[in-house]
């Protein structure tokens, strides 16, 4: 062999030492990092939606119906969040040992007893196939990814470009999320999420 291509010598002694280092700073800091994004992501979603804990003697009805699925289901009851929103939507969040189950105001309005039980009960299945855990993961990754264009017009902005109305940050915020929907779209496509959709149905 060469001279050039070995690298005994090199790997050798000390330098061998800051690169078994080097490696073990760089997986416990990731490890550190993803059971940070793991434990705290719901959190931050839940402030993204503007998400307040509803108490049980605001919605007696609607902790009934949560307790009696989820006992049904042999799961902890998730703690439900209303949040304002002129679209009907409800999503858990959370992790393995404890969920959050947030729902829109237009929802707990627009629904019935028999329609929002059907629709808590597909958020059970997913309690109950541990699915919340990675929804959460990816959904904070994906929202990260989609912050980007508020970003660059924030940027565009403190950087002398006018006001949010005026052409220049609309456009660097569009050229934002021209760049950011692809990366974030792949990221949710990837973790099969109608695979999952199916699933908790079967369990609903």
């Amino acid at each position: 062999m060469p001279d050039f291509l070995d690298f005994s010598s090199a790997l050798s002694g000390g330098l061998t030492i800051e690169i078994i280092l080097l490696i073990a700073i760089i997986a416990i800091s990731g490890f550190m990092l993803y059971a940070y994004i793991y434990f705290s992501s719901s959190k931050w979603i839940l402030k993204w939606y503007r998400a307040q804990k509803i108490q049980r003697s605001e919605k007696p009805l609607l902790y009934s119906i949560l307790d009696d699925l989820s006992s049904r289901a042999d799961v902890q009851p998730p703690e439900i969040y209303g949040f304002e929103s002129k679209i009907p939507s409800m999503f858990t969040v959370g992790h393995a040992s404890k969920s959050q189950l947030a729902i829109s105001t237009s929802m707990l309005e627009m629904f019935g007893e028999l329609e929002l039980e059907a629709l808590i009960a597909h958020e059970i299945g997913h309690i109950k196939n541990k699915d919340v855990g990675k929804n959460t993961f990816v959904a904070f990754l994906a929202g990260t990814v989609m912050s980007f264009p508020s970003f660059a017009m924030w940027c565009s902005m403190l950087s002398g470009f006018g006001q949010p109305e005026d052409p220049a940050p609309r456009f660097f915020r569009y050229i934002g999320t021209a760049i950011a929907v692809p990366p974030a779209a792949i990221l949710i496509h990837l973790t099969n999420p109608a695979k999952r959709e199916l699933e908790a149905d079967k369990v609903a």
